[in-house]
């Protein structure tokens, strides 16, 4: 089923088949969340991480690891580093999320693209298939919008074509690490932008949270995930 319809099949790989978004008329009143910040207007404060492994306390519960274990698995990486690397901390070390059943990608047809999302993340589809939102908890989400770049600008210049006075050295430049496409992110962590090549589009994930931020790096190894639907198995 197409993303841009009011049902959609969340996941493959077997994590989540079956399962459906169906969206109600009144989604937008039922998110009771506000939208992403503009850029600069709130403090980005993280959730309680006691073992300073990059993984809230919060977080260390979606892969199974140790909270008070800063490198769960013993294989000589943080628990945090291996989220962003997209290896799974808990499950040995040859283990990565792809492989994961805890995790499956989640795939827009309409857009071409898929990204690799944990299972207690049902996505749901918003009034165009443009924008998904990720519920993390009642106070926390995640936004992912996609915007039309038909002149193939740089993430840099899309930016400052939109808003001409926005200060880019509020951004760190990177390539993802599945596919190494061009990307833009906030120094907070809270929103990115990814640009993939042959699709005219810029590619946006905002984290937006009433009050602290626990699920940061899980958000970046979604963002790092991101790949076209032809080159996802």
């Amino acid at each position: 089923t197409s993303v841009g319809a009011r049902e959609h099949v969340v996941c493959s790989d077997g994590a989540r088949e079956g399962i459906y978004a169906i969206v109600p008329l009144d989604i937008n009143d039922r998110v009771e969340l506000a939208p992403p910040a503009p850029v600069g207007a709130r403090e980005v404060i993280r959730e309680f991480d006691n073992d300073q492994d990059l993984l809230s306390d919060k977080e260390e519960l979606i892969y199974g690891s140790n909270p008070m274990v800063m490198d769960t698995d013993q294989d000589g990486y943080s628990d945090g580093q291996e989220v962003l690397n997209l290896y799974s901390p808990a499950r040995g070390t040859s283990m990565n999320l792809v492989q994961d059943r805890q995790f499956g990608w989640w795939k827009n047809i309409d857009y071409n693209y898929a990204i690799l999302i944990p299972q207690i993340n049902t996505p749901v589809v918003l009034d165009s298939a443009r924008d998904i939102i990720l519920k993390a908890s009642d106070t926390e989400a995640i936004l992912v919008s996609v915007q039309d770049n038909p002149d193939n600008k740089s993430i840099g210049d899309w930016l400052k074509q939109l808003s001409p006075e926005i200060d880019l050295f509020g951004f760190d430049q990177f390539n993802t690490r599945f596919n190494q496409f061009s990307a833009l992110g906030k120094k907070d962590g809270s929103t990115y932008y990814v640009q993939i090549p042959g699709n005219p589009y810029i590619y946006i994930f905002s984290y937006t949270a009433k009050e602290k931020y626990s699920y940061l790096t899980t958000f970046r190894a979604i963002v790092e995930s991101i790949k076209k639907i032809e080159d996802t198995n």
